[in-house]
């Protein structure tokens, strides 16, 4: 069965409240992602805003500049819009910033979850681009009512600026995240005079999920949109129920509200160190050419990637993908430690994605010569323990244990270091892919 994006949104989110990093590094040491791109015609540079962190799905909004879309420059004091205060809608976490200048004023709609994981969009502005002041009265696009296509989550935000309005798309669930079942998403449609006050459109959501046995027949979303030639340009994450691949595709409207999918779609699918995912995308057109920026690999190892199109249809990759990575991180350790080997590490396992069985390797840190507890276990996407490869006390060393997933069905899976240690618990997590 898939288990579709918002579902591993509410796996996160529980994930995050057991980890200690390991490492102690910058704000966004774990992911970047979920990204924002404006060419600045005046100082000629790009300026891009991006989601990044340290465990959580979302975190927080950094900034970067580049003079060619693809070598980038962290600004220094990154991140530029943090979490709101203590009981506020927004201060859990925030991310998927959408940023475009009207007027000489850049406008972010962003989105924003609460503990209770209510996830919501607001609104910011700013004359720089690095100094935001969040709306007073934010979340300006909150969740639908019970039992609506959105009365789970509203997010992912993507808006242009035409004919005196601000237009925006943006991705809306339904379903109960208190149970981690699998929910339909899908995108719908609002306008609004200031980007403050909304109307949503009454056929939400305006694009819906293909016909069963489609590449995108049980999730769509994450939508960017352009205004070129007289025409309404989408491109939008996709997946199916059959599959734990996600892919980009494209789709055209004259209005923006009724859709038409490219018949070359998928677009873009995701290889190699990308898999499983491709999404997220943000697509600009300058000097004839379309730009995408988007989000490729695991769920807890986004990069940002770059690709062209003469035509919006056809994509190259670029060959040095990513252009943006999580930064480098250096273990802090103090100095009566600095004459003990070793360190704790959890490495990817092999193969992967694997059928059926997939070998992962740790190793254990000393502390003197008193053995780790150590645990390493399987969990699926609804966050329930299904393996336990390895508990038990462990001396100082490297070691290697098998998985046999003969009894499991394909898809995404995650596997969990715990030790418990003298001075601190440690947490690792990463993915691995069942296809069979």
């Amino acid at each position: 069965m898939k288990i579709l994006f918002t579902t591993l949104i509410s796996l996160l989110f529980l994930i995050a409240s057991d980890v200690t990093h390991a490492q102690s590094g910058c704000w966004d040491d774990a992911y970047v992602g979920g990204c924002s791109v404006v060419y600045d015609s005046t100082d000629s540079v790009f300026r891009m805003w991006y989601t990044g962190g340290q465990g959580t799905l979302l975190g927080h909004i950094g900034y970067a500049t580049s003079i060619d879309g693809i070598n980038w420059q962290k600004y220094e004091n990154n991140p530029v819009l943090d979490t709101g205060p203590e009981d506020s809608w927004d201060h859990h976490a925030i991310g998927f910033p959408t940023v475009i200048i009207v007027n000489d004023t850049c406008h972010m709609w962003y989105a924003g979850a609460s503990d209770q994981i209510a996830v919501q969009i607001g609104y910011a502005t700013s004359t720089d681009g690095i100094n935001w002041k969040k709306y007073e009265n934010n979340p300006v696009i909150q969740l639908g009512n019970a039992g609506s296509w959105e009365e789970t989550w509203v997010y992912m935000p993507c808006v242009i600026y035409n004919e005196s309005t601000f237009h925006m798309w943006y991705s809306g669930s339904t379903g109960d995240p208190s149970d981690y079942i699998p929910w339909k998403e899908e995108i719908g449609y609002a306008s609004s005079s200031d980007g403050k006050s909304w109307t949503k459109h009454s056929s939400n959501p305006v694009f819906k999920v293909n016909t069963t046995g489609k590449w995108d027949d049980y999730e769509i979303s994450g939508p960017t949109v352009l205004f070129h030639n007289d025409m309404f340009h989408m491109w939008y994450t996709g997946a199916a129920a059959a599959s734990p691949l996600y892919h980009i595709g494209y789709a055209t409207s004259a209005d923006g509200i009724s859709w038409q999918r490219n018949n070359s779609n998928p677009l873009l699918t995701p290889f190699g160190w990308e898999i499983p995912r491709n999404q997220d995308p943000h697509v600009i057109f300058i000097d004839s050419t379309y730009q995408m920026w988007y989000s490729g690999g695991g769920i807890f190892a986004w990069k940002i990637c770059y690709a062209t199109s003469a035509d919006g249809i056809t994509w190259e990759k670029h060959p040095d993908n990513p252009v943006l990575e999580p930064c480098e991180v250096t273990r802090i350790i103090d100095e009566k430690d600095m004459n003990i080997p070793g360190d704790f590490s959890l490495l990817q396992n092999y193969p992967n994605p694997f059928n059926p069985v997939t070998t992962i390797e740790y190793t254990v840190r000393a502390y003197g010569h008193t053995p780790q507890q150590v645990n390493l276990s399987i969990y699926n996407l609804l966050g329930q323990k299904i393996a336990t490869l390895v508990n038990k006390k462990q001396p100082a060393g490297s070691y290697e244990v098998q998985w046999d997933a003969s009894e499991f069905a394909s898809g995404l899976y995650i596997y969990q270091l715990k030790v418990k240690g003298p001075k601190q618990n440690e947490v690792f997590t990463k993915k691995l892919v069942l296809l069979k």
